[in-house]
């Protein structure tokens, strides 16, 4: 039996051998980046875990027309989620350590067939200095499709693996070379997708200007690869064609991000990209892209943000070789009497989709739709960790395959208990 002058030496050894690992740790990533840390002391920690139960009533579930609704009995739905989030945070002299996730199920009133067991985990690890910075990322998930799309009359399980980098290092000055690599696999048990489950591969390069708060400002390069992981047979012309969604892209880049304490910020990336698709169907694409955000604070209880979006990817989950996306969007969030938060916003949403190889057949290669989507919320502390929100949401989609305006209507009420440990 272990006496208690034993255990108290076991314990400080551990905590050392701890202390030597972590040490070595820090001055391998601080010796890559030529600056060791002035304090491995630092050391600092947060955990949390939230209980979460998501009730959502949806006016027109399968994002029917009118008269396709009054098929259907019922074509409401009440659907709830329960489940629990973890969120840890340490750092680590100049290192940043977050991992979060969740865990539940989501349940559906008149609609069982689409009760399903979702998970999400996601990591980071981040490490800042003068000299440069470096990142990893990875996430886990199996989370439902949304039903916000107009392509899907149901709902899928879609699986998603995600593994990213991304460091920069000076060279001259406040001048940074920077590089990011991506890999991403998406999968899904479902009859409808499993045809289009992918891998992509990506990367980029660049150089940077990084100012003295951390601001940036740098142009580069990149370039990424679909894979499809199946094939499935389609009808091209007419003929029977064995199709994967295989494509590759590259573009240049220039892009910003600027923040000026509490007032303002900016980031943005506006790009060239170049499509090559490698699909039996060998529709290429090349065209401006760009993603744009601006955030403005008059209050410190007050913030108005707005994003512009043009987008080209091969997204496969929406059953095409390629989307041009135009997005706009408009929104505002804040607190009041302490307690009280609120936000509202606005977007407006076109896309094009280039090919839609679906059920076998040869889909219209002109289909567009657009959206506006509406919704406004509030949120509330009530003490002891627990927390109550209410929101709702307002869709208007115009297909161009279907002859109708589709409308439908959301409200969502959420509440979160949260444990400190």
């Amino acid at each position: 039996m272990k006496t208690h002058g034993s255990l108290h030496s076991e314990t400080k050894e551990w905590s050392s051998s701890l202390s030597r690992i972590r040490g070595f740790f820090l001055l391998l990533l601080s010796g890559a980046f030529g600056t060791l840390p002035a304090s491995q002391q630092a050391w600092s920690q947060s955990r949390e875990i939230s209980l979460k139960v998501l009730t959502v009533y949806d006016d027109n579930l399968f994002q029917l027309t009118d008269d396709q609704k009054d098929a259907i009995d019922p074509s409401d739905e009440f659907s709830t989620f329960v489940g629990a989030n973890l969120e840890y945070n340490t750092r680590i002299s100049l290192f940043d350590i977050t991992v979060n996730g969740d865990i539940g199920g989501r349940f559906y009133a008149n609609n069982s067939q689409f009760n399903s067991e979702e998970y999400r985990l996601a990591g980071r690890t981040q490490y800042l200095a003068e000299s440069g910075s470096a990142q990893f990322d990875a996430m886990l998930s199996r989370q439902n499709l949304s039903f916000s799309d107009p392509l899907f009359r149901g709902t899928n399980i879609r699986s998603l693996e995600r593994f990213s980098v991304r460091g920069d290092r000076r060279i001259l000055s406040d001048f940074h070379v920077a590089g990011s690599a991506r890999v991403s696999s998406s999968s899904s048990p479902g009859s409808d997708l499993r045809g289009v489950n992918n891998t992509i591969y990506a990367y980029s390069a660049g150089i940077e200007y990084v100012s003295p708060i951390k601001n940036r400002i740098g142009v580069g390069y990149s370039q990424s690869r679909s894979e499809g992981d199946g094939l499935r047979t389609v009808l091209i012309g007419g003929d029977p064609i064995l199709y994967s969604p295989e494509a590759s892209s590259e573009g240049v880049y220039a892009e910003i991000i600027w923040t000026a304490p509490v007032t303002y910020s900016l980031s943005g990336r506006v790009g060239y990209t170049w499509h090559d698709d490698r699909s039996p169907r060998d529709i290429d694409y090349q065209g401006l892209t760009y993603n744009v955000a601006a955030s403005w604070a008059p209050l410190r209880s007050l913030n108005i943000a707005a994003r512009a979006v043009r987008s080209f990817s091969s997204n496969d989950e929406l059953f095409s070789n390629g989307v041009v996306l135009n997005s706009y969007s408009l929104g505002v969030s804040g607190t009041a009497y302490g307690r009280l938060g609120f936000n509202a916003g606005i977007e407006r949403a076109e896309r094009e989709f280039r090919f839609l190889p679906r059920n076998g057949l040869e889909d219209s290669m002109n289909r567009t739709d657009k959206f506006w989507v509406l919704q406004a919320g509030l949120n509330y502390e009530l003490g002891s960790g627990i927390n109550a929100a209410l929101s709702a949401s307002r869709v208007l989609i115009d297909d161009s395959t279907i002859a109708d305006d589709i409308t439908s209507n959301a409200i969502t009420l959420t509440l979160l208990k949260s444990f400190q440990f």
